[in-house]
C-alpha cells in the first residue's frame, strides 16, 4: 500500500445488508467479529445448518478487513 489508503474506502457503492436489532432471542452460534475470517466462519456454521448471529462494534466493511481485502489490487 503505497497511499495509506484502500481502494475500497474510497468506493462509495460497496455496501452489505445489516441489522442492528436481532431477529429472534436464541441463536445456536455467537461469531464475534465480522471480519473477512469471521464472516468465513459463520457461512460455513450457516451452511452446516446452524442459527447463526455476527456481531461486530462496527458496521460491515468498516474494519480491519478493508485494509486486508484490499491488498488484492492491481499492481
Amino acid at each position: 500500500m503505497r497511499s495509506g489508503r484502500t481502494l475500497w474506502s474510497d468506493s462509495p457503492n460497496i455496501r452489505i445488508r445489516h441489522r442492528t436489532v436481532l431477529e429472534r432471542e436464541q441463536y445456536d452460534v455467537a461469531v464475534v467479529g465480522a471480519s473477512i475470517s469471521g464472516a468465513i466462519i459463520a457461512l460455513m456454521l450457516a451452511e452446516a445448518g446452524h442459527v447463526v448471529v455476527v456481531i461486530d462494534r462496527r458496521e460491515p466493511i468498516h474494519g480491519s478487513t478493508l485494509a486486508s481485502t484490499a491488498m488484492i489490487q492491481f499492481e
